[in-house]
């Protein structure tokens, strides 16, 4: 709940700092800041993979009990992880083709650009929609997520107890 508050809030001050700025950004500029997200996006899974990688050694005789609470975990977040991905990006394969939070965006962002008499407070309006939009996918996934996270706690407490690899719970 603080992280999505704070996510709101910092969305929302970006938002007002751009007010100025949505005619400055052309869609080339909007093109090369989704390429430099998506890199920034896979950088971060790289680090989050490699900290699971060593957060596993870490539980010494229980690192393959830990390894296996990474793994059901990452099947257990699977689910909302996919659910939580469509609502955002939509699913252009599906039939029919679902639209998510920033296709609207996008959309609604052009059609204030070349249509809209006021076209910052129409995009901030649009950016505003987007991020309840957002909150709301996200919303909808928080329960399932906070079921996985509370099952992989356990398990990987269970995991903390192990004096040797034969204590370690199967």
């Amino acid at each position: 709940m603080i992280r999505r508050t704070l996510t709101a809030a910092a969305a929302l001050a970006a938002m007002l700092m751009l007010d100025g700025a949505s005619q400055a950004a052309t869609s080339i500029t909007r093109q090369c800041i989704r390429q430099e997200r998506s890199v920034l996006v896979a950088c971060r899974r790289k680090c989050t993979d490699d900290f699971r990688s060593a957060q596993a050694a870490c539980f010494g005789p229980g690192s393959v009990c830990a390894g296996q609470c990474q793994t059901a975990n990452l099947a257990c977040l699977k689910g909302p992880d996919d659910i939580l991905d469509v609502c955002l990006n939509g699913d252009l394969d599906a039939q029919p083709p679902t639209t998510g939070c920033r296709q609207l965006l996008d959309a609604k962002l052009e059609i204030c650009r070349l249509n809209d008499p006021n076209p910052d407070t129409c995009a901030n309006k649009a950016r505003l929609e987007d991020l309840q939009c957002r909150l709301a996918c996200t919303d909808a996934v928080d329960e399932l997520r906070f079921t996985c996270t509370s099952q992989f706690q356990d398990c990987l407490a269970s995991c903390a107890s192990c004096r040797t690899p034969t204590d370690c719970p199967q």
